[in-house]
Order: C-alpha cells, then sequence, then structure tokens
C-alpha cells in the first residue's frame, strides 16, 4: 500500500462528481506516473484503508495535472459532501496489482 503525504481538500465547481485532479509529484507517491488514470475511488472521513476491501468503490477518473498545486487533492463538491467537509485528507492506493487502481481518500491517516 503506497499513500501520499497530507493533502489539502479543495472543492472544485468545475469538476463532476467522480473526477479527482492531483500534481504529478502527489501521483509519482502513489506509484502513478502517467496523465490520466480509471480508478476504483472510495471516499470518506474515517474510512480505515487497510480495511478498506469491504468498502463499496466506484469508478472515478484520476487527472494528474500540473497546474493543481504540490499537496492539494482538487475533487467535486459532491464528493466533499462524502468526505465530511475534511479539510486535509491522504490518498492510499490500495491494490497495487490491479491495471485499474483502487484508491481511498481518507482524512483518516494510518
Amino acid at each position: 500500500m503506497s499513500k501520499t503525504g497530507r493533502l489539502k481538500v479543495c472543492g472544485n465547481t468545475a469538476l463532476p462528481q467522480g473526477i479527482i485532479h492531483m500534481n504529478p509529484n502527489d501521483g509519482f507517491d502513489l506509484g502513478l506516473m502517467t496523465t490520466s488514470y480509471e480508478v476504483d475511488l472510495v471516499l470518506g472521513a474515517d474510512v480505515d484503508p487497510t480495511d478498506s476491501a469491504n468498502t463499496d468503490a466506484a469508478a472515478a477518473t484520476l487527472y494528474l495535472k500540473n497546474e493543481i498545486r504540490n499537496g492539494e487533492v482538487h475533487v467535486s463538491f459532491q464528493d466533499i459532501k462524502r468526505l465530511s467537509n475534511v479539510e486535509t485528507a491522504w490518498v492510499y492506493r490500495v491494490d497495487d496489482s490491479s491495471d485499474r487502481p483502487k484508491l481511498v481518500v481518507t482524512g483518516k491517516q494510518n
């Protein structure tokens, strides 16, 4: 399992639900190095990344963009509600064996 450092969560009105933007440097921490990925996404303020196998994941798309500041993750306002309005979060890559990575965005550090 790999994870980012603590990221500032930014709501973006231009993003539809299920779209996430991060800086490529933060994506590198997860072993992600191309510009976009189809991912299985788990969002929640208190989700335990080590126990996320039992948590339902939604299909989403992650874009790594240089326009996003290092240390920020941009999500839709609908997704911010699912994160219970946390100000900072960590992104975990919990399934390294799949072509479709499973990412957990949570306010809980593990």
